[in-house]
């Protein structure tokens, strides 16, 4: 019995020191993941993550290093690993708001903005008052076009928040949902509070501009570009800006400056290769243009960039090249009128009269009011010695060109028609004169012949 006695209190004992143990390896756990945190607040991730790592070494099941970790990686880029930081810390606590935040802040960053939103509505399921969590929510739902829904977000946290520090940027946020609802001037208003509360808030300077290209005030957004690339200046998005407001103005070489910039300081799009060969192609630019589209291509074969690649190819006489091309825009959409013209004059160039008469049939039965494709089958049909046909088609081209309000372009396909047939209807002209002529000669013999048999048969 008294052995029996001893052992229950030896492990009793172990029980109790075990407990201990534990207790203060949770508690220097604890205390670990808050030095982790003010590291994080200072932003010295590397440093914080060996407390974090430290505290998990103490208590592995523990939900707050594992997010500490997410966090910590996420600042420093390393998204994958954050994700499966965020991971583990929702399973260990499924009512872990911080870690739904945490991981949804690492899917907005690799792009899945839908899968943030989910967890960003739990962050908010779980504490309705999460400010942060409807930010990051409304700028999701700017970035899946749903403006509507992220103003909501919006105006709730700047409810919640109204003094807080962060405020600037909910303006901003508000500004961008309001570029979507087309609320150009309401946009310009909460851009105008943010920089009002900072004025040296480069972001707030670039919406800003952004909104005042959509309401038409070119000079005033140039103004707002200059101003945050004063500020900051190695912000791509505010020579992006500038480049494309440039381009509205017309000043193109300006703008390729710009968009050069942009790409010097680590812009690497089809989108900006494309739009800087658009620039190249209006300025007769056009083996640079080629060269950038090439690149567009090269990155994201979409149809619009074979396409603009097929016009700098025709351009440059390429014309074998730049059928292919319009083919390869086609095969990507197949209801891309601006396609099926340029391989028409494609066509025309080779001699292809019928293929390019085929192409501008397409074009018409795709925009029946297609000034363009009237004026090219025109041409083809031209080529092909179907004159009447042309004549009709340039017809066509007029009434739609007229139909539009565009009289100067009236005045241009007048004047094409005029260069395809002044020969062709002088000639029919004198023919026509000829022809009635002696058609007035015939009917005149005829009389004369009429009347002498009256005569004749008068004095039998």
């Amino acid at each position: 019995m008294k052995r029996h006695y001893r052992t229950a209190s030896a492990i009793a004992a172990c029980l109790l020191s075990a407990f201990l143990i534990a207790a203060c390896s949770t508690i220097e756990s604890w205390d670990l993941h808050n030095q982790g945190m003010i590291k994080l607040s200072e932003d010295r991730y590397e440093e914080a993550l060996i407390d974090f790592d430290r505290a998990l070494g103490l208590d592995p099941y523990a939900a707050g290093p594992h997010a500490g970790r997410g966090y910590a990686k996420l600042m420093l880029h390393r998204y994958d690993e954050a994700l499966a930081h965020f991971d583990e810390a929702v399973r260990l606590d499924e009512g872990y708001e911080e870690a739904y935040f945490g991981r949804g802040q690492v899917r907005a960053a690799l792009g899945g903005q839908h899968a943030a939103r989910a967890d960003f509505d739990e962050a908010i399921r779980l504490d309705d008052g999460y400010a942060d969590a409807y930010f990051a929510r409304g700028r999701a739902l700017v970035a899946l076009g749903e403006y509507d829904a992220a103003l909501v977000d919006f105006d709730e946290v700047i409810r919640l928040e109204p003094e807080y520090g962060d405020v600037k940027e909910y303006h901003v946020g508000r500004g961008h949902a309001r570029h979507g609802t087309g609320e150009h001037e309401h946009a310009v208003g909460d851009f105008d509070r943010a920089i009002g509360l900072d004025s040296a808030y480069a972001e707030a300077y670039v919406g800003r501009g952004q909104a005042r290209v959509l309401l038409g005030e070119y000079q005033g957004a140039i103004a707002d570009f200059d101003e945050a690339i004063s500020i900051k200046p190695d912000y791509t998005q505010a020579y992006l800006g500038r480049g494309y407001t440039r381009i509205a103005i017309g000043e193109y070489q300006e703008a390729i400056d710009d968009l050069d910039r942009a790409a010097e300081l680590g812009v690497d799009s089809a989108g900006l290769y494309n739009d800087r060969g658009k620039i190249y192609l209006s300025l007769g630019l056009h083996e640079e243009a080629a060269a950038d589209f090439e690149r567009a291509i090269r990155m994201d074969p979409k149809a619009e960039y074979f396409h603009n690649r097929g016009q700098a190819r025709l351009a440059l006489g390429q014309l074998r090249q730049a059928l292919a091309d319009f083919g390869n825009a086609i095969g990507r959409d197949a209801g891309y009128t601006e396609a099926y013209l340029g391989q028409g004059f494609a066509n025309v160039g080779l001699g292809q009269h019928r293929n390019a008469i085929a192409d501008f049939d397409r074009a018409i039965d795709l925009e029946p009011d297609h000034v363009q494709a009237y004026v090219g089958r025109a041409t083809a049909k031209t080529a092909a010695g179907l004159i009447p046909e042309a004549l009709a088609d340039y017809e066509a081209a007029i009434a739609a060109a007229r139909q539009a309000g565009n009289t100067e372009l009236i005045a241009r396909i007048a004047e094409a028609r005029a260069a395809d047939f002044g020969v062709w209807t002088t000639f029919c002209e004198r023919i026509t004169r000829e022809c009635i002529a002696l058609y007035e000669k015939h009917v005149a013999r005829a009389r004369q012949q009429a009347a002498a048999e009256l005569r004749a048969k008068e004095n039998q």
